[in-house]
């Protein structure tokens, strides 16, 4: 958030960029919730579906990093716009572990 205010970023508001960290820090609050109470009701080991989804977060956390400075010049996003939805379908299929 501190970033947000102290950069220029022209082709977006402001407001956008809020609106993005601060759906990305909902998303991550979640998991360490999930997280935590998995460690609160001793859960141990969990289905190995939700270790796939997980790495799925992952990878879609791995591409935003990689594509967020991409954002001020308004470069290519084509392949991470591909591989995000790829991965989206991912996560959607069930899995034997659930």
């Amino acid at each position: 958030m501190l970033k947000v205010n102290s950069a220029s970023i022209t082709p977006f508001d402001r407001e956008d960029f809020y609106r993005l960290a601060s759906k990305l820090d909902d998303c991550m609050d979640l998991m360490q919730a999930a997280a935590d109470l998995n460690v609160l009701y001793r859960l141990g080991d969990l289905p190995g579906g939700i270790s796939a989804q997980v790495r799925v977060l992952a990878r879609m956390s791995e591409l935003t990093a990689d594509a967020v400075p991409r954002l001020r010049e308004m470069g290519d996003l084509s392949e991470y716009w591909s591989e995000i939805s790829r991965l989206e379908n991912e996560a959607d299929r069930p899995t034997g572990g659930w």
